[in-house]
């Protein structure tokens, strides 16, 4: 079985006698003092990795009534807990793993599916620039940069991943280094060229094809 443990984003508060647990859109508003009662008992017991079957003990033998009891463990589990493991700082994806969790998904089948795809960045100025970074930095596993064009002084005001000592390179090359230098992992192909018809067949493989080109 299962063991549980209250997700970090959860925040507890009170405003005008109402309890607020959770935050932004899933933020629960929680006016029964019975239930209050229950929900706070029953977060501190999970700051610890829990079984259901303990939680709901534990709040047995605290003095709750069973049927709050379920009310509070239905509340819990369909927004506020995560399986044991999903949350590890140490580990590069977590946060995606909470996001992940939150709708239900296998997280690791995301994950890996996230991995095994292709991403072909046509252009890779300001927008290739900032849309590669999050992509493998989330964890794609391999890009197609397109771009025929050397970095001039006037791309870094916009384009991110690029520095003053950078002016006169290629685009593709520093874009391809710094996405390495952020995640080590990536399968990096350039082409130092501009996209017809004779050349369109270099994008075949990909999954996804940004075009943030002139």
């Amino acid at each position: 079985m299962k063991k549980f443990i209250l997700a970090p984003y959860v925040r507890v508060g009170f405003l005008d006698g109402t309890l607020h647990f959770g935050f932004g859109s899933l933020r629960q508003l929680i006016t029964r003092r019975k239930i209050q009662d229950c929900v706070l008992d029953a977060a501190v017991f999970l700051k610890k990795p829990r079984h259901k079957e303990e939680v709901f003990a534990f709040l047995s033998n605290s003095g709750h009534d069973p049927k709050v009891i379920e009310e509070v463990l239905n509340i819990l589990l369909k927004k506020f807990l995560i399986p044991e493991g999903t949350y590890d700082r140490e580990e590069r994806h977590s946060r995606s793993f909470l996001f992940y969790s939150l709708s239900g998904a296998e997280i690791e089948q995301v994950q890996k599916n996230v991995s095994d795809k292709t991403i072909a960045i046509v252009g890779c100025g300001g927008i290739g620039n900032g849309v590669s970074a999050l992509l493998a930095t989330a964890g794609v596993g391999k890009f197609i940069l397109i771009d025929n064009d050397r970095i001039e002084l006037s791309n870094l005001s916009r384009q991110i991943m690029f520095k003053e000592s950078d002016c006169g390179k290629y685009k593709t090359a520093v874009l391809a280094q710094a996405l390495k230098d952020r995640a080590s992992q990536v399968d990096i192909t350039e082409y130092r060229e501009f996209i017809d018809k004779h050349n369109i067949e270099c994008l075949k493989n990909a999954d996804f094809i940004l075009i943030s080109g002139d």
